[in-house]
């Protein structure tokens, strides 16, 4: 049940990094719209510029047909920037709704996962986690034990007297897997201290 505990404040921190990078994205994002939106604003006074260049050359000199394809050429290519620049902007109002939901999606994850982890911290007991504890150590010592032949005699008859249920342990040392089982218990509720 710990590991699930672990698993899940992983997956928390995971959720919180990705929420966060996802938010530093939609910032991103939201200062390039607004500077194309500032490209698009100048585009629009090159535009509302040429145009009017181009009436009064249209108007005063009929004969300065260059002058006027020249205008035309400006008009035009405004126009496309001005295109561009909306099609620019467009995506990228469409990225932000993206990110928006996204961030939504990944918050109602956030959410369900802090909710799980706060069931499964209440299923807890610092007595029951501790006799877990102490059974794992069990199973490290007997193998440490088998296999580790330089183990004095002394050693191991102190492992050995330890190696029982964890009913059967003297009180202080049940207390060192109560405080293992307790700072397990506080950081499955995300109490880092």
């Amino acid at each position: 049940m710990t590991d699930i505990a672990l698993g899940l404040l992983a997956e928390n921190e995971n959720l919180k990094a990705t929420i966060a990078e996802l938010e530093a994205e939609l910032d991103k994002e939201n200062q390039s719209r607004i500077g194309w939106l500032e490209a698009w604003k100048q585009s629009q006074k090159q535009l509302e510029k040429a145009q009017a260049e181009l009436e009064r050359h249209q108007q005063a000199h009929e004969k300065c047909c260059e002058d006027w394809a020249e205008l035309h050429e400006q008009l035009r290519q405004a126009q496309a920037e001005l295109k561009r620049v909306t099609t620019i902007s467009e995506k990228a109002l469409a990225e932000q709704n993206a990110l928006r939901m996204q961030k939504a999606k990944y918050k109602f994850c956030l959410q369900a996962v802090e909710n799980e982890r706060d069931a499964l911290v209440r299923l807890l007991d610092t007595e029951r986690l501790a006799s877990i504890f102490h059974d794992v150590w069990c199973l490290w010592g007997e193998t440490i034990l088998q296999e580790e032949e330089e183990l004095d005699a002394g050693a191991k008859h102190r492992w050995e007297k330890y190696l029982v249920p964890y009913e059967e342990l003297p009180e202080d040392i049940k207390e060192m897997d109560r405080k293992l089982a307790r700072e397990a218990i506080q950081k499955a509720r995300g109490e880092d201290d």
